[in-house]
């Protein structure tokens, strides 16, 4: 679904739509290869990037209501609300997502802060291959 028009389907709500901050358009770089093989990350902080990006827009523009994220920006998206505080959003709703299983530290992160009780969540299924 195209950004207009989700915001058309949902009128009455505001979108901020956010770019990754990274090389390539991504929210969390690959963790570096090791040995031509993909390498995992066990760095907490691997995000910091994005997660300094969302923390100032989410400072400067908040209180939001919710979060949403497409594929990597559904990863992204769990990702953040493990390092943000427990009631920066009240919904989040994530599609084609995926756990970080390759950037251990985050995953590590998210981890530890799951719990029942927090944040509503809104979880589409991973699109078939």
């Amino acid at each position: 679904m195209q950004a207009n028009s989700l915001t058309q389907a949902m009128p009455g709500l505001d979108f901020v739509f956010l770019s990754a901050p990274n090389t390539g358009g991504v929210w969390m770089p690959d963790p570096p290869s090791s040995g031509g093989s993909k390498g995992s990350s066990t760095d907490p902080n691997w995000d910091s990037a994005s997660a300094a990006l969302l923390d100032g827009v989410v400072q400067e523009q908040g209180p939001f209501y919710g979060i949403l994220g497409y594929s990597q920006g559904a990863a992204y998206a769990i990702s953040y609300l493990s390092h943000a505080p427990a009631a920066t959003f009240q919904l989040a709703a994530l599609f084609s997502g995926y756990l970080p299983s390759t950037h251990l530290g985050i995953l590590a992160r998210i981890n530890a802060r799951t719990r029942p009780g927090g944040t509503r969540r809104l979880v589409g299924p991973r699109a078939a291959s």
